[in-house]
């Protein structure tokens, strides 16, 4: 009878043992998921112009606004003590909106043109965590995958997008858990390390767009 004690006693020992252990080392494990994220870019509408060959003003081109970004991709992420660390591999899109004035004549409309980037994105960012309260910063690399529209302007204009951008983001973020759920809330801002005007040609001479498409972007993500 004793014996069969001490064997209930070392069974409850042993799965109140697991069941710390569990505690303990859960919070600490990879998770894997989904990442949605939408936000808006940041720029302010900014003016330059476009002269000829004999230094006559022939255009006024406006970056107008920058509409919406959205995000979707996938994410990796893990707490080591009170640090953590997420990777993401995301498609993100934004557009930009121009509008351009012409000096030839009184009469010439004022045009709109819009153009559209599609990146795949490259984020490592990492930070400090309590109370499932987040807060880091990190790298984010931008690869274009495809590029369309722009300014027509009568074969001045020429686009030369960067095939590579880069930026840096800082991020706050709250994690929730349901069982192996793993839900987490994210604002993030992202300073471009380029102008909205770098891939703007007029002939061989780069646009004066001082401005920089940075970026703020709510994302919510579910992994297990």
């Amino acid at each position: 009878m004793r014996n069969k004690h001490l064997l209930v006693f070392a069974l409850l020992f042993g799965a109140i043992g697991l069941q710390a252990q569990l505690y303990i080392t859960d919070p600490n494990k990879m998770i894997f998921g989904l990442k949605l994220g939408y936000g808006e870019v940041l720029t302010r509408p900014e003016t330059t112009f476009v002269g000829n060959e004999d230094d006559f003003l022939i255009y006024e081109v406006s970056q107008e606004d920058s509409k919406s970004v959205t995000s979707i991709g996938m994410f990796a992420f893990r707490k080591f003590g009170f640090l953590w660390l997420e990777g993401d591999l995301l498609y993100n899109r934004y557009e930009n909106e121009y509008k351009v004035k012409s000096f030839f004549g009184k009469d010439d409309p004022t045009l709109y043109y819009q153009e559209t980037f599609h990146y795949i994105d490259l984020q490592v960012i990492s930070g400090i965590h309590a109370n499932n309260f987040r807060v880091g910063v990190g790298p984010v690399i931008h690869m274009l995958g495809d590029y369309k529209g722009g300014i027509e302007l009568q074969d001045v204009y020429v686009p030369r997008p960067r095939g590579l951008s880069f930026g840096f983001s800082g991020n706050v973020g709250y994690d929730l858990q349901f069982g192996e759920v793993h839900i987490k809330f994210d604002v993030k801002f992202e300073s471009s390390f380029r102008t909205i005007g770098d891939h703007i040609y007029y002939g061989p001479i780069q646009s004066k767009f001082k401005g920089t498409p940075d970026m703020i972007i709510f994302s919510t993500s579910i992994g297990i």
